[in-house]
């Protein structure tokens, strides 16, 4: 049986049947789905004192709430966070109080932001788990009875004392130190790694206990997962590393040195015992090579679960080189403001993933963004379209009043719809707004930022060099201005300097048409890309992680940054540097941009 959140508006459901058949009924009449999410919302909080600053008087219809309530942003309800984290108990957006406050990484983005955090809200994302888990059960029939045997990279973070007394923390890590999850008796699924593994603070020592309890228990894991592709992506570099200690630890039954933090060393060795014969297996599999992997070692395997899209699509490659044969599939779309929607369809390949809007997760509103040659440009004002009268084809802002006391409200991420699930429409995340490079006129997102990478990364396929990550910076300190990209290789104890030198041309050759226009014109200098010592980024993410206490689990990597200490970061891993070459005027007649690369 479930645990039940009281709340005013999320009953959870106790079989598949009926969970399939209520998501349904709301598909089919999302409309009025919608326009009755509304009308709750506003009535229970008709006295909050934000709607009552906007002359709301308690109305609750849609077009009274359009006409009073404006479009907001972070910015316009930080004064308001604030004063309910330093404990301001009024109803200043909520007349639920928070039970906690969620911490955006700002990983992605910069500046973390606190959204409080209701039951209705934790009710609300158990919903979305019995939704996505029952279209997963389906995709993926059990072979075995009993729960699930699941390999997960989890990492807590540390929580943040707000004056309110409530705690601070990202979504994550907030669950991974509820007592709910420490005490949990009867768990959905029996995870690999003990609990003290999750809630530890060294996040290199953590990694190496996951891979060595997950794979202590290959032969019955089903499942594999982690928030974000980059943390199960960067376990498997690392094994390829410390196979050979791994394979020793599990045929002794010890932990070796590595591990120095006396909790982690106890509670590994509480699950581990002497197993030759499974140490010598795994060694096999390590020293046929990399290819495929998780296939060879994890027979049982059912599915490997994260998300793979947005700043996380450039991992589906080396992950399906691990992988072999065994399904990606993205996770379902939440955010911390709110749940999104869920992947009706787990079998689909994780770069092509579309996400079902569940139409009583929040109020949804869509602003139109076109992408023109110099980036996003939104569409404000009338434009404004709800969440029926969106478009296939077109990509939006979506635009949210959620059931925790955000009206209006700019989540910032963009999104393409690609369909629709009876009158419910489905998106595929695109990237995040705002998130840019910018010299002068030119305004690259990091959509098209993937795009320029992953074609000039192309050329390395022949040889022994392979891209292991990304990020970029725009140098205004030079004069002018210009690009630095900066890439990890792997595999390069020679580094193809000619090879590389090709690759930054391209780089520069591939950008929209107002950075070409200012490369012809001489207003963006060279593009320069610098090559990165091998695990630059991982130690990149562990600075992060050691500098803000936010768990691993939620760590994204920054595709276009601006912070000064990730450049200082990034230059003194600098091995090697190159800068493309005089731009050819007559480039910009034959320009086009760049197109979908996959994987």
């Amino acid at each position: 049986m479930a645990l039940r959140i009281e709340n005013p508006y999320y009953k959870l459901l106790d079989t598949d049947e009926e969970i399939v058949e209520d998501f349904e009924l709301m598909s089919r009449n999302a409309r009025e789905t919608q326009l009755e999410l509304l009308r709750k919302i506003l009535e229970r909080n008709a006295n909050v004192e934000y709607l009552q600053r906007q002359g709301l008087n308690g109305r609750t219809d849609e077009a009274s709430f359009k006409a009073c309530v404006p479009v907001s942003t972070y910015a316009n309800i930080e004064a308001d966070v604030d004063r309910i984290a330093d404990g301001d108990t009024s109803p200043i957006c909520c007349v639920d109080p928070p039970t906690s406050f969620a911490l955006s990484s700002g990983t992605t983005g910069g500046k973390c932001k606190l959204i409080p955090r209701t039951d209705a809200l934790l009710a609300q994302a158990m919903k979305a788990g019995q939704i996505g888990s029952v279209y997963r059960r389906r995709a993926f029939p059990r072979k075995h009875e009993g729960p699930p045997v699941v390999m997960s990279f989890q990492y807590a973070g540390r929580q943040f004392d707000t004056k309110s007394g409530l705690k601070a923390g990202t979504g994550t890590t907030n669950f991974y130190r509820s007592a709910a999850f420490k005490n949990a008796k009867s768990a959905p699924f029996s995870a690999t790694s003990p609990v003290d593994i999750v809630l530890g603070y060294d996040v290199p020592q953590q990694m190496y206990c996951h891979l060595l309890c997950g794979l202590y228990r290959c032969q019955e894991v089903e499942q594999m997962s982690a928030i974000f592709a980059y943390m199960i992506v960067e376990p498997f570099r690392l094994l390829e590393r410390v196979w050979r200690d791994i394979c020793k630890d599990i045929r002794e039954g010890t932990v070796n040195e590595r591990v120095s933090d006396p909790e982690l060393r106890s509670s590994v060795l509480k699950v581990l015992s002497p197993n030759p014969e499974l140490a010598d297996l795994i060694e096999r599999e390590c020293a046929k090579g990399w290819s495929g992997i998780i296939e060879r070692l994890f027979p049982n395997i059912n599915y490997i679960m994260s998300i793979f899209s947005g700043s996380m699509l450039p991992y589906v490659a080396p992950m399906r080189q691990y992988a072999g044969s065994v399904p990606l599939m993205n996770a379902d779309y939440g955010a911390s403001e709110a749940w999104i929607g869920i992947n009706l369809d787990p079998r689909c390949p994780a770069e092509d993933a579309s996400f079902t809007i569940i139409p009583n997760f929040a109020y949804f509103e869509f602003i139109p963004v076109n992408r023109d040659s110099a980036g996003y440009d939104s569409v404000e004002g009338d434009e404004i379209v709800g969440l029926t009268d969106v478009k296939v084809g077109q990509e939006y802002e979506i635009v949210l009043t959620t059931v925790g006391g955000l009206y209006r409200y700019r989540l910032g991420d963009i999104v393409k719809v690609t369909g629709f699930f009876n009158s419910t429409p489905k998106v595929a995340f695109v990237c995040r707004k705002g998130v840019v490079l910018s010299v002068n006129t030119d305004k690259t997102d990091e959509e098209e930022l993937r795009l320029v990478v992953g074609k000039a990364s192309l050329l390395l396929k022949e040889s022994n060099m392979e891209l292991a990550d990304y990020s970029s910076y725009t140098d205004q300190d030079s004069q002018p201005g210009h690009y630095v990209i900066f890439w990890e290789l792997r595999s390069h104890e020679h580094l193809d300097m000619d090879l590389l030198s090709e690759c930054c041309k391209v780089l520069d050759q591939s950008f929209n048409n107002p950075y070409m226009r200012g490369r012809a014109a001489r207003t963006i200098g060279p593009l320069e890309l610098a090559i990165v010592k091998e695990g630059a980024f991982a130690r990149l993410m562990e600075q992060f992680v050691r500098k803000n206490g936010v768990g691993a689990s939620q760590y994204k990597v920054s595709r276009c940054f601006k912070n000064p200490a990730t450049l200082k970061h990034f230059r003194d891993e600098t091995i090697a540097t190159l800068r493309s070459p005089d731009f050819p005027p007559e480039l910009l007649a034959a320009w086009r941009p760049s197109t979908k690369i996959v994987g």
